[in-house]
């Protein structure tokens, strides 16, 4: 969480764009960044089940992180020092994002879509109420789904002039898992990679394909290939100084 709010900073400050995949080395519970966590989920049995809990600097509702992939797009919304035109919105970019983890699942052979804008929301109930529930509980327009099941949970939050938007990509439905440590949560069911590919996918090696599948479509789109990130000095010190907000529980639990 460090590295992608620092990576979000230094896209504010060179207008560069950075999209990033990553997996977790231990079952994660990641909180969205206002959502009602401290009342709700039992530290005891998160801590008993062994798993990590961080709150993301991002919006929405919890994901258990575990056989999936994660995204995280760091975008300038201005570029520094160039003459004010028309920049893409906070919005477009969700979508304009979305759309590319879209194309890059279907150059996988797996049949994602996105849910049209302007489809009626599927979410009922008091806020508080939905608060409770978690990310992959029903999908919002402009997130994708397969076989009209959720299949990444999408999020995003801006800081100054650029956004950060993180992406969790289900492998498997851990997401079941979650009312082991929150009784009130009762996850709905997903869509998951492991029903539409051939062979059932292992993180590593569904994430070196995923990566190896993005090239091909930024071609299509007319957009620069991907190049590996050389993280600078001051990224580096920006992330490092950052850690220590994350791994705060009084920022975890601060809600």
């Amino acid at each position: 969480m460090a590295l992608d709010h620092a990576l979000a900073r230094r896209a504010a400050a060179t207008g560069d764009a950075v999209l990033r995949f990553y997996t977790w080395a231990r079952p994660t519970l990641s909180l969205g960044r206002n959502q009602l966590a401290a009342e709700r989920y039992d530290r005891a049995a998160l801590e008993q089940a062994g798993w990590d809990v961080v709150r993301r600097p991002t919006g929405g509702r919890a994901v258990l992180h575990w056989r999936e992939v994660t995204y995280s797009a760091a975008v300038p919304l201005e570029k520094p020092g160039a003459a004010p035109a028309r920049r893409a919105t906070a919005r477009e970019w969700y979508l304009a994002i979305n759309e590319l983890v879209v194309l890059t699942l279907q150059t996988l052979g797996v049949p994602a879509s996105m849910v049209p804008v302007g489809t009626p929301s599927t979410r009922h109930g008091a806020a508080n109420a939905i608060d409770i529930r978690a990310c992959f509980d029903d999908a919002v327009p402009g997130e994708i789904v397969a076989g009209g099941r959720k299949l990444v949970g999408s999020a995003q939050w801006r800081e100054g002039t650029a956004i950060l938007q993180h992406g969790s990509m289900l492998i498997a439905d851990d997401q079941q898992l979650l009312a082991r440590v929150a009784p009130s949560v009762q996850p709905a069911p997903v869509a998951s990679l492991r029903q539409y590919l051939a062979t059932d996918p292992g993180v590593a090696d569904f994430a070196t394909a995923l990566r190896r599948a993005l090239d091909p479509v930024l071609t299509s789109l007319n957009a620069p290939p991907t190049a590996p990130l050389e993280l600078d000095q001051q990224t580096a010190a920006t992330a490092l100084s950052l850690e220590s907000h994350y791994a705060d529980p009084a920022w975890t639990w601060r809600r």
